[in-house]
């Protein structure tokens, strides 16, 4: 009986094992799916839980603080990066500077038509029940087609919902997060992006 239990324990670990080196995708696969008219629901259900094929930078949940944030690289930091965030309360929306990190892997120049791809940044705030997801909006970006070198520096701007824009400003200060991922929109606050990253902050909304 034992060894029947750890030959059962053994073949488990193994298809384990097996089925999360299967889930290893490059940014091509992606892009394709893309290209191919994939709906956003379709590329989350195909690739979440999915690694980067070329992570040229170590990642997996490496944290550090940078300026008061926990940037935390959920993904591979390979291509961009979340920089760090900001709210701004009377304006209702928060600002991510995204730093783009290669000059190819963005689905083309932008002389080819369709090209380029989005770096998606999901905004997140505290609620009674924990982080909950304001919206997601994001940055269109392209191969570099100049012969330029990186680093380059852009920014989404993501809009507050409803339920935020009407929190009336007293000064309160709130936990956040905002999830960067390239080409697939994140679904949750706790989504670990193929390529991208996040950061744990704090905003105040201040009148």
């Amino acid at each position: 009986m034992k060894i029947l239990t750890v030959l059962g324990f053994v073949a488990t670990s193994l298809v384990g094992s097996h089925a999360m080196a299967e889930c290893v995708v490059s940014r091509d696969e992606v892009q394709k799916a893309i290209d191919s008219g994939a709906s956003t629901d379709e590329l989350q259900k195909k690739f979440e839980g999915c690694k980067a094929q070329d992570q040229w930078e170590p990642t997996s949940l490496q944290q550090s603080k940078v300026n008061g944030q926990y940037i935390k690289n959920t993904g591979s930091v390979a291509y961009e990066s979340l920089l760090g965030c900001g709210y701004h309360p009377q304006r209702k929306e928060l600002t991510c500077p995204i730093e783009i990190r290669r000059q190819f892997g963005y689905g083309g120049t932008p002389a080819l038509q369709p090209a380029g791809s989005y770096e998606y940044v999901l905004f997140c705030i505290q609620t009674a029940n924990g982080l909950a997801p304001v919206n997601t909006n994001g940055v269109h970006v392209h191969d570099e087609s100049f012969g330029n070198q990186p680093n380059w520096y852009t920014a989404a701007v993501v809009p507050a919902n409803q339920a935020l824009f009407s929190t009336p400003l007293l000064g309160q200060s709130l936990r956040a997060r905002a999830i960067l991922s390239w080409g697939i929109p994140p679904q949750h606050c706790n989504w670990q992006p193929i390529w991208g990253n996040q950061a744990d902050f704090i905003v105040r909304l201040d009148p």
